[in-house]
């Protein structure tokens, strides 16, 4: 993919009146690419050149082309909405004075409420018990590729609806035009312990007085998933001034583990919080990422925050879920855990699961297959990245050094084999 155009932006954010902190934002697109910002309060892009996109912002999500570059200023609610969907599954949800029928999904598959659904037929395109998506509901749609749709109908009003929340699991929606901080947003609501938030990537629960967790900002067109200890009702908060608040410390493993999950392959989310115990000497003072597999696919990548790991795993349901760290170094440990896939909450801040590291991977220094093999063998990281290409001998067999290639697992794909192995 050639790269055409190169965004340069000066990002300003004002933490008080009296502070600010400045960086420079490079973004390599190309035309028609998609791009969105999301600001939070008081946070603008300024540009300085025909082709650079310049915005002010007061806490609002906007997105856009990149061919349509274009000065916006954001302080009222009659902006055209965008729902952009990418291929798969996307929880969605609008913020539109009418409900969207759902004949509008042109390129949807499949469409979910929590009550009902619709999906596309070959004769008679959509259809189902879910005939529109309403206003402050949430819903997880299933594309076959990636579509943008634009409106120009009137949003909704200032005033959010109060939603009833039942005990139990509750999709809703975010009908304002603007992000807010997951606190500020939820300040109007009397929360449990217990009480928990989730989006498609992250989640956080109420404990202790405070949300906790990975999920910092909600954001528009979004849909989250309220599970409630009891029945409440739900009301968004719409201030948007200033407030300070506690930051939590969120540590992160070095990138070298190279693990990818894709958010948009399954409608589910299993959201965990756990605490690592180890015996192996030395391994309370490293940093670790914690990754949660389906065979040999990644399912998801935790968070470590104030001790606690928190993890969302995608998935269906029922499958088996394995778990695997990865240190600042890049090496792999596996953990001694197992999980069936259930779209719920597993553990609490209070009472995290407990994920158990064990001994380093075994090392296998070269790989052998014999026999008459004569298609290609093909070694791919667990990231999917295809690392390193064999082919047979004249007599079939095959042999592969693996002294170039870094510590850690690695898939071994044939038409005639398929295994995982790891190198140390």
């Amino acid at each position: 993919m050639k790269l055409t155009t190169l965004l340069t932006a000066l990002l300003l954010a004002c933490c008080t009146p009296l502070q600010a902190q400045y960086s420079t934002l490079n973004v390599w697109l190309k035309n028609g690419d998609i791009v969105k910002f999301a600001f939070s309060e008081h946070l603008r892009i300024v540009a300085s050149s025909s082709q650079e996109l310049t915005v002010e912002s007061t806490g609002y999500s906007i997105t856009y082309p990149v061919a349509d570059l274009q000065k916006f200023t954001v302080n009222n609610d009659s902006l055209p909405a965008h729902l952009i969907l990418s291929e798969g599954w996307n929880w969605i949800s609008h913020n539109l004075s009418a409900p969207i029928p759902v004949e509008t999904f042109d390129k949807a598959q499949q469409i979910l409420s929590q009550t009902a659904s619709a999906y596309n037929d070959a004769v008679l395109g959509l259809t189902g018990e879910l005939k529109a998506l309403e206003t402050a509901k949430g819903y997880k749609v299933n594309m076959t590729q990636g579509t943008v749709y634009n409106f120009t109908q009137a949003t909704y009003a200032t005033t959010t609806p109060k939603l009833a929340l039942h005990q139990g699991w509750n999709w809703v929606g975010y009908p304002l035009s603007f992000s807010q901080p997951l606190a500020t947003a939820l300040s109007a609501t009397q929360w449990e312990e217990g009480d928990c938030i989730a989006s498609q990537e992250a989640f956080a629960v109420y404990s202790d007085g405070a949300w906790q967790g990975s999920l910092n900002i909600l954001s528009p067109q979004a849909a989250y998933l309220i599970k409630a200890a009891s029945s409440k009702g739900l009301a968004y908060s719409t201030t948007t001034e200033t407030k300070q608040r506690g930051l939590m410390h969120v540590s992160r493993a070095s990138q070298k583990h190279l693990f990818i999950c894709n958010k948009h392959a399954y409608p589910n989310t299993m959201n965990i919080i756990a605490q690592l115990k180890t015996e192996k000497a030395g391994a309370e003072d490293q940093s670790y990422t914690i990754a949660a597999f389906s065979g040999t696919e990644c399912r998801g990548v935790g968070q470590m925050i104030d001790g606690r790991i928190y993890l969302t795993v995608h998935g269906t349901g029922g499958e088996p879920i394995t778990f695997l760290a990865a240190d600042a170094e890049g090496k792999h440990y596996a953990i001694a855990q197992t999980a069936a896939f259930t779209a719920d909450l597993v553990g609490t801040p209070r009472s995290p699961y407990t994920l158990t590291l064990t001994d380093e991977t075994t090392s296998i220094p070269q790989i052998a297959a014999v026999g008459t093999i004569s298609e290609p063998l093909r070694i791919y990281a667990l990231s999917g990245t295809l690392v390193k290409t064999a082919h047979s001998t004249a007599d079939g067999n095959i042999d592969v050094a693996l002294s170039d290639l870094p510590s850690g697992i690695y898939i071994i794909k044939s038409k005639s084999l398929n295994c995982k192995i790891t190198k140390r």
